[in-house]
């Protein structure tokens, strides 16, 4: 049986791998229309992979011809827990692997060149949010810090390195994550809270939260069996944050 491996690399023109460089055509993918992209990059998967090739014959797709990008077909992940799932040929400097948290055998995503990988979150937050070099990123992510090879952690290690000073990881410190959360607040700093949704709800069960004005929470990744599935809806830690 072959480990999963999900490609990031060899897409069309949209992101074009030379070296150790990621050219990023961002400028041109915001200027052209999104749906074109997407099935250029489609036409390349199905071309130069050859497991996704085969899947969309097996199922009857060998020849289809979406005409919007809704309309592609997404291999199942039961296939990247069983097979090498790979664009191209290329080293892999590093992979990241699900938590199997379900219990089911977990898949592996081959990393060509992890710096490409990092600087792509960077660019895609930043867009989103703003700049990081002013943010206090605070990492609330004990699951993901206790395995190896997760991908959460590596984007996150990028986040870190620009944000500013005095982000990093708390594990299972809620109390040292507090002071620094009040050192901000009385700075006025805004804070980026990124934690798993388990350990956000034992942090907010602890006593009051109060963020500085301006600050953002991004919980992530259910309950990881600590705690019962809930809904979206009420799975929101309760939080306040200075009036502006």
């Amino acid at each position: 049986m072959q480990r999963h491996i999900h490609s990031t690399g060899n897409l069309p023109r949209a992101v074009q791998v030379v070296g150790n460089k990621t050219k990023s055509l961002q400028a041109s993918i915001e200027t052209t229309d999104f749906n074109r992209v997407a099935l250029e990059i489609f036409d390349e998967q199905r071309g130069r992979n050859p497991v996704y090739a085969e899947w969309l014959t097996l199922i009857g797709a060998g020849d289809y011809r979406p005409a919007h990008w809704t309309e592609i077909p997404c291999a199942p992940i039961s296939l990247f827990r069983t097979h090498e799932v790979k664009t191209g040929e290329w080293n892999a400097e590093t992979h990241f692997s699900s938590s199997g948290t379900t219990g089911a055998q977990t898949s592996t995503h081959l990393v060509r060149n992890l710096d490409a990988y990092q600087q792509g979150c960077i660019r895609t937050f930043e867009q989103q949010f703003g700049s990081l070099e002013n943010l206090l990123v605070l990492a609330l992510l004990p699951n993901y810090l206790e395995r190896e090879h997760s991908g959460l952690i590596a984007m996150m290690d990028g986040f870190l390195r620009k944000s500013a000073a005095g982000s990093g990881y708390f594990l299972h410190d809620h109390g040292r994550l507090r002071e620094v959360i009040r050192a901000a607040f009385a700075k006025t700093q805004s804070v980026l809270l990124w934690g798993v949704s388990y350990a956000l709800l034992d942090l907010v069960e602890d006593g009051e939260l109060v963020l500085p004005a301006g600050s953002r929470v991004i919980e992530t990744g259910g309950m990881k069996g600590r705690r019962a599935e809930l809904t979206r809806p009420a799975n929101r830690p309760t939080h306040r944050h200075s009036r502006p």
